[in-house]
């Protein structure tokens, strides 16, 4: 681990908010969780719920900034796959742009490892 509060692990670098571990879910910020075949995002403080995404569902990930997130200098992370609400749906608010990367990186790696694999 470097100073920077972020872990390198096996070439992608995973932020410390990835790491602690609640029942085989490795949770970040509240707001999305990671297992070992899925990521889980929660969603609404209103109407809450949860969209799980396969690995091998994933067709890429990108990280990107609206207006308001370029002046509270945070990035959203992405996830694309194959259903229609993954546009709208499935992606990560505010996070800044190292732990962006990190995951970006993180997610890449994890779902090409899982689908080399089959």
């Amino acid at each position: 681990m470097n100073a920077g509060g972020v872990s390198s692990t096996s070439q992608a670098r995973i932020p410390l908010f990835c790491l602690p571990e609640e029942e085989n879910i490795k949770w970040g910020r509240g707001n999305f969780g990671l297992t070992e075949d899925f990521i889980i995002i929660r969603k609404g403080p209103i109407t809450p719920r949860e969209i799980n995404i396969p690995y091998e569902r994933i067709q890429d990930v990108y990280v990107d900034q609206d207006i308001v997130d370029r002046i509270l200098g945070l990035y959203d992370v992405h996830l694309s796959s194959a259903t229609v609400s993954s546009g709208m749906q499935a992606h990560i608010d505010g996070v800044e742009k190292s732990a962006a990367d990190g995951l970006r990186a993180f997610l890449l790696e994890t779902v090409s490892r899982k689908i080399k694999r089959k």
